[in-house]
């Protein structure tokens, strides 16, 4: 009988354990995304926090909020977004800085059209309620203004429920894809010694 090739089994033996590693990681990120999932939502329903003379919590969460803002007057920009009504079309966002002198992305609304349409405009210096929102694309937290300004509809804030817990799934594939290399190895020495 022909021993296995040294090289092709740590390979492969190596290959297998680096499956099974990413597999149990998975079951960890599980744990702790249920973790965090859990404390964003209690975060969600807890009382609105006055941050007008503070600085940002640094887990920002997703908790309602009243901030002392200053905007700039022309930087906007539109991206595909819902309205509070659940509509498609597009948010409209602009860079804000708070009292504490912290950069955040103020979604000031939503509307059907792409294009800016209408006079509105977020006011250099005022107080807001919303919901801040961790960064989705950059360093900024973000806050969704509660009273958008006239010409635009609320935009639906994000929540505990639009971040994913697929981790599981991840886990039982990486679990899936161990088995799979090691059964195809073992029929592969099977053939070989025959």
């Amino acid at each position: 009988m022909r021993r296995p090739p040294l090289l092709a089994t740590l390979f492969v033996a190596a290959a297998v354990a680096t499956m099974i590693g990413l597999g149990v990681w998975q079951l960890q990120r599980r744990t702790e995304k249920t973790q965090l999932l859990a404390r964003l939502e209690r975060d969600r329903g807890a009382p609105l926090v006055d941050l007008t003379a503070r600085a940002l919590p640094p887990d920002i969460g997703y908790r309602r909020a009243r901030l002392q803002l200053r905007c700039s007057e022309q930087l906007y920009d539109a991206r595909a977004g819902r309205n509070a009504a659940g509509q498609s079309g597009w948010v409209w966002r602009g860079p804000c800085r708070t009292e504490s002198g912290e950069d955040v992305t103020v979604v000031a609304g939503w509307t059907r059209e792409s294009s800016k349409t209408g006079d509105w405009a977020l006011p250099r210096d005022f107080v807001a309620t919303g919901q801040l929102a961790p960064p989705d694309a950059g360093t900024r937290a973000r806050f969704f203004l509660d009273k958008p300004p006239p010409g635009l509809l609320a935009a639906a804030p994000p929540g505990p429920d639009s971040l994913p817990n697929n981790h599981l799934l991840y886990a039982i594939q990486w679990f899936f894809f161990a088995g799979a290399a090691a059964v195809i190895y073992l029929l592969a020495l099977r053939r070989r010694h025959r």
